[in-house]
């Protein structure tokens, strides 16, 4: 880890690190292969990293965990929480069972959160994950100013809650290797990843070209450099 006086510090004490609906129903929607496991590999050797570090604070000197919050498409038995007129989510619900209980709604066992020793799960019933739930009063309360976004799937949760929260202020970091999203395969090769964020060009869609305006993408290895510990 970097120590907190390393000039390559950048995620330290001010910083939130999301790990966005990495559950079995989720999955589902991306074929197997290699892209898949790269990604859910990456992610959690990330989600190692991340829970070794602690933080000292001016007011409170002992250390503390980093802030870690993962999020959770689960609904009622029924769906009372979806509209039809929300067309994408409806068309998820349709293909996928993400009710209360169901197989889907269990995190990938390697990336499953650890309430007991602090971890936050956040309930969503939209793609955004900050929305309707108490993603953003927990980073308020935590003077968060930085979040560092991991997630699936990319047009949907990444996306959505990285404008959302860039909207709100926060600085927003994408790992680039951490996320993963069916458009994101190559039809001619279903094992080669086409990243989304490859730089500071966003591939493929308009919107994700537009993306760039709310994110800073990141790799996984300055990502890891850039952890602050002390």
């Amino acid at each position: 880890m970097a120590a907190a006086a390393d000039s390559k510090c950048l995620f330290g004490d001010d910083t939130a690190f999301l790990f966005l609906d990495f559950q079995v129903g989720s999955l589902a929607l991306t074929p197997d292969g290699q892209p898949k496991t790269q990604v859910l590999n990456s992610t959690a050797a990330w989600l190692g990293d991340v829970r070794g570090i602690q933080h000292g604070n001016v007011t409170k000197p002992e250390p503390r965990l980093p802030l870690i919050i993962h999020s959770q498409i689960i609904f009622t038995k029924g769906y009372p929480e979806i509209s039809p007129n929300n067309r994408l989510v409806f068309g998820i619900t349709s293909v996928l069972d993400l009710q209360a209980g169901a197989p889907g709604d269990a995190f990938v066992p390697t990336l499953t959160p650890n309430t007991a020793g602090g971890e936050i799960v956040v309930k969503k019933t939209r793609t955004n994950s900050a929305l309707f739930n108490t993603l953003v009063q927990s980073l308020q309360s935590q003077n968060v100013k930085k979040v560092v976004l991991s997630g699936i799937q990319t047009t949907l949760a990444i996306t959505s809650t990285a404008i959302y929260l860039s909207d709100m202020d926060f600085v927003v970091y994408v790992i680039e290797d951490n996320v993963l999203d069916p458009g994101d395969l190559d039809p001619t090769n279903p094992n080669q990843f086409v990243k989304v964020y490859n730089g500071t060009t966003l591939t493929q869609s308009t919107l994700r070209v537009n993306l760039a305006d709310y994110v800073t993408p990141i790799t996984l290895a300055d990502a890891k450099s850039g952890l602050c510990s002390s």
